[in-house]
C-alpha cells in the first residue's frame, strides 16, 4: 500500500521532553541499553507525546510500547533535521538488536533540541505497518553497509523500510487522528 495521507504533524512540548528525560532515568535498565542516549531520548519523547495525545498508557515493556485495542504497537523514531514535512521517499529502520514482539510498528520523525523554541519542536507520525508486512517489505542491511538511497552507514544489522509502504496510522488503530485524511 502506498500512503496517500500526509504525515500527521504534532507539536512537542517542553513538559513532554521533561517527562521523557524522567522516564529515561527511572524507567530503563542502563546496563541493557545498547542505543545511544540521543536516540533513546528521541524515542522516549515520541512515546510520551503519543501516550498523552491518544490517552493510552505506555506498556512499560521492552518488547512493545502500547497496547491499543488488543494490538501491540512498537514506536520507532528517527531524528528529523529540518522543519518540513518529511516526504514518503524517506525511510526508517529497526535494529536487529531489538527484542520486539509487536503486531504493528508506528514510524515517526522528530525535530527537537533544547535550543529550539517550543512551537518549532515537531513530531510527524509517518504511518504504521504490521510486523508481518514489515518482514516482507523491509530490506536487510548488515552493520557497516551503506544505504544507497541516503548514504547512511548502518551502525548495526537492521531492516529498513521506506515510508511509502506504511498505512495511515488512524486506519490501523481505528481512531480518528488525522483531519487531512478524513
Amino acid at each position: 500500500m502506498i500512503t496517500t495521507c500526509t504525515p500527521i504533524a504534532r507539536t512537542i512540548t517542553d513538559g513532554q521532553i521533561s517527562k521523557a528525560v524522567y522516564f529515561m532515568t527511572h524507567g530503563f535498565d542502563p546496563t541493557k541499553d545498547t542505543i545511544d542516549k540521543k536516540k533513546r531520548l528521541a524515542g522516549a519523547i515520541t512515546e510520551v507525546h503519543i501516550a498523552e495525545w491518544i490517552k493510552v498508557p505506555h506498556s512499560g515493556k521492552f518488547k512493545f510500547d502500547f497496547n491499543i485495542k488488543g494490538k501491540r504497537i512498537e514506536v520507532k523514531t528517527a531524528n528529523q533535521n529540518g522543519n518540513y514535512s518529511p516526504p514518503y521517499s524517506y525511510e526508517s529502520g529497526v535494529s536487529n538488536r531489538s527484542t520486539i514482539n509487536c503486531d504493528y510498528f508506528l514510524f515517526c520523525r522528530l525535530l527537537w533540541n533544547h535550543k529550539l523554541p517550543e512551537h518549532m519542536k515537531k513530531l510527524w507520525i509517518m504511518g504504521m505497518i504490521s510486523q508481518t508486512d514489515f518482514d516482507d517489505k523491509a530490506e536487510f542491511f548488515n552493520e557497516g553497509d551503506i544505504v544507497s538511497s541516503n548514504g547512511h552507514k548502518c551502525t548495526c544489522d537492521c531492516h529498513i523500510i521506506k515510508y511509502k509502504h506504511l498505512s495511515p496510522a488512524h486506519e490501523l488503530l481505528g481512531v480518528e487522528v488525522c483531519d487531512e485524511c478524513e
